[in-house]
């Protein structure tokens, strides 16, 4: 699958195509901020590097 103008890297890190999909959103809409409570899913957004809130 491919998505536009998305960092392919947050598409093949992440566990499950709804993760993939936020992962890809939170690095196109710079200054975005993830909340999730999902710790795997928070370990993955912190090694892509995105900013990323436990909730």
């Amino acid at each position: 699958m491919r998505f536009l103008g998305v960092s392919t890297s947050a598409v093949n890190r992440a566990t499950d195509f709804g993760d993939a999909i936020v992962a890809s959103l939170g690095s196109v809409y710079k200054g975005s901020v993830i909340l999730t409570f999902d710790l795997k899913f928070i370990h993955t957004l912190k090694k892509l590097g995105l900013p990323v809130e436990k909730q």
